[in-house]
């Protein structure tokens, strides 16, 4: 199967029942006009680097400016044994973000202490995401999905739930019914052709990595204290300061790569990539070397067991430069 990074189709599930109730949840802040922005960070911290998002915590904390008609909403989720900062506490917690500098503490206003919750059950999402669009309503929206990524296998594992993850089609069904206008995953290789496809029923715009992307990667601080300085930013201008933010964090950031890619164009994308398969299948098998070489050249390229789009198109163009009909 040829992968296509960033930019088919379908990962079934056999959880098709999503319990759409929301927790019955009441902070004190309750917003007297429509915010600007909504900030909901999924911190999928039940793994094996749990310090990676007890340290984003206080980077979102130190770049938050409060009264800013931004607000920050984030659910984590702890596992026992791995980082014993802020009170070893485990199980999964709801915040209201708030400014603190204080990095061996969470100054965050704790709305409510869950008890251990399933971070890879799309009924868990759902909650959190309805909860937070209800009590906080805003003009533009983001989600951020904190863990491990999979790819086409899904994101957000939880080792404390039998491992369990949410996988592409589980994401959409969870999210049926809502809207997001930008969602970024901080996890490995997320950037694909056909995730993007499969959420770009409840997303605008999708931001993330095709490569695997290092520990502690996004720069919550900066990205934070831009967007509160600036909450008229549009959403595909936020998405690109989360990868700015990122490329420019890391030295030698050749291997880093970023992409915010337009859902509601991933329709037409589609139909023209199936249009190039049908266009390669009909000059098999007499070119059958030719293609096989071609892909080895893309991998190489990307360094990857999957296939940069941008690449594919320049090497089949220079490969197929005889076939106008490819071409």
């Amino acid at each position: 199967m040829l992968g296509l990074c960033l930019n088919a189709i379908v990962v079934t599930s056999d959880n098709n029942s999503i319990d759409s109730s929301t927790s019955n949840l009441t902070p004190d802040f309750q917003p007297t006009a429509e915010l600007s922005w909504l900030v909901m960070i999924y911190l999928d911290g039940d793994i094996d680097y749990e310090w990676g998002p007890m340290d984003s915590i206080h980077e979102l904390e130190s770049g938050f400016i409060e009264n800013s008609n931004v607000e920050v909403v984030f659910l984590m989720d702890r596992i026992a044994g791995a980082d014993h900062s802020c009170g070893d506490w485990t199980g999964t917690r709801l915040y209201r973000l708030r400014h603190d500098e204080d990095p061996h503490s969470i100054g965050s206003e704790l709305i409510a202490d869950m008890g251990e919750r399933n971070m890879g059950d799309n009924a868990t999402l759902r909650e959190f995401v309805t909860w937070a669009q209800e009590t906080y309503p805003a003009d533009k929206s983001a989600l951020v999905l904190f863990n491990h990524g999979g790819a086409l296998s899904g994101i957000c594992w939880d080792w404390s739930s039998y491992h369990d993850h949410l996988t592409l089609d589980e994401v959409q069904q969870g999210m049926s019914g809502l809207h997001i206008d930008l969602v970024v995953a901080e996890a490995c290789s997320m950037s694909y052709l056909e995730v993007a496809y499969e959420w770009r029923t409840f997303a605008d715009y999708f931001a993330a990595s095709e490569l695997s992307v290092v520990i502690e990667a996004y720069d919550y601080e900066n990205v934070l204290t831009e967007l509160c300085a600036t909450p008229s930013m549009e959403p595909w201008t936020l998405g690109e300061l989360f990868g700015e933010k990122y490329v420019e964090g890391i030295p030698n950031s050749v291997l880093r790569t970023f992409s915010v890619i337009n859902c509601s164009s991933l329709e037409a994308v589609k139909n023209e990539i199936d249009n190039l398969g049908t266009k390669l299948l009909n000059v098999l098998p007499s070119n059958i070397t030719l293609i096989s070489n071609l892909r080895r050249e893309m991998t190489s390229l990307s360094m990857e067991r999957d296939v940069d789009t941008g690449e594919m198109i320049e090497i089949l163009k220079n490969g197929f430069s005889f076939n106008a009909s490819i071409l």
